[in-house]
């Protein structure tokens, strides 16, 4: 009966560095996997960082493609201003034009009911009768 306790003794250590062990080997797989977590962390990070900065670059391209469509809008305006601005001139040259065939119709009348001798055959030209 003495060496029973004994026997139990020795179970119960031998348990308990059982327990041991495998805390210890435990803890040199958290000790190997807690640097990895840092890694994967580290890049988790990165990837965020890139993330939002390619997001940044997605509403800087929205932004300038919509100010290229600006820039095209207000060209074709500056196009249309100048096109407008020649059509005016081309109206007034014709106007002016239209003028000066009036005054000279008018000119031609006056000076075709004048006498013969005082109407200058040199300058006008004599309707055809």
């Amino acid at each position: 009966k003495t060496v029973y306790p004994r026997m139990r003794v020795v179970k119960t250590v031998y348990l308990r560095m059982r327990v041991v062990k495998t805390v210890y080997s435990r803890m040199r797989v958290v000790k190997t996997v807690y640097p990895r977590m840092r890694v994967v962390k580290t890049v988790y990070l990165r990837m965020r960082v890139v993330k939002t900065v390619y997001l940044r670059m997605r509403v800087v391209k929205t932004v300038y493609s919509s100010m290229r469509v600006v820039k095209t809008v207000y060209s074709r305006i500056r196009v249309a201003k100048t096109v407008y601005s020649r059509m005016r001139a081309v109206k007034t040259v014709y106007s002016r034009m239209r003028v000066v065939k009036t005054v000279y119709l008018r000119m031609r009348v006056v000076v075709l009911n004048l006498p013969w001798d005082l109407q200058g055959s040199h300058l006008w030209v004599r309707p055809v009768h």
